[in-house]
């Protein structure tokens, strides 16, 4: 079977036919006919949404700065459609890279956030936090007076007690 393709694809091909069965190719034409047209199609659809001669602000050669600048917003209209789309993709690939990130990057790690060699800065994602380092964060966010005494003396008893594990574990 894969000999007989191979043979079929060469312009001087022979096929080896046994004297009792049948063999015929079948006209396919048409239809490579019908996608020939589509592919033109296609191709002429792209050609329309590049940039034309209004986008570029060729035309007449005595227009005024406002004609031209209304022709090259008249042609970003019809791109407008594509970029739009490009955005949103970007947009939902960083949102997936982003969902992956979070669930399989679960160990304390550093990136580096910059691309300037000399003035390097990382991030740093899954810190792990005390919980007196949050009760004490929630301390400084709180909205009254209360409730920020409240999360102090929680975050106080938690380092407490962390301190106190610590004691027992050096023991």
């Amino acid at each position: 079977m894969d000999e007989t393709k191979r043979e079929l694809a060469k312009p001087d091909g022979g096929i080896k036919v046994n004297p009792n069965s049948r063999f015929e190719l079948l006209d396919r034409s048409k239809e490579i006919q019908g996608h020939a047209m589509l592919q033109q199609e296609a191709k002429q659809e792209i050609d329309l949404m590049g940039p034309n001669a209004a986008m570029f602000g060729k035309g007449e050669k005595d227009a005024s700065g406002r004609a031209i600048l209304a022709n090259q917003q008249g042609g970003q209209i019809e791109i407008a459609v594509l970029l739009d789309r490009h955005s949103h993709f970007k947009k939902r690939v960083h949102g997936a890279i982003w969902s992956m990130i979070r669930m399989y990057w679960t160990a304390e790690k550093w990136v580096r956030v910059t691309d300037d060699d000399k003035n390097m800065r990382y991030a740093q994602l899954n810190r792990p936090v005390m919980m007196a380092e949050a009760l004490l964060k929630k301390a400084v966010e709180a909205k009254s007076a209360g409730e920020a005494q409240a999360f102090a003396q929680a975050a106080c008893k938690a380092a407490n007690a962390l301190c106190a594990v610590k004691t027992a574990a050096k023991m």
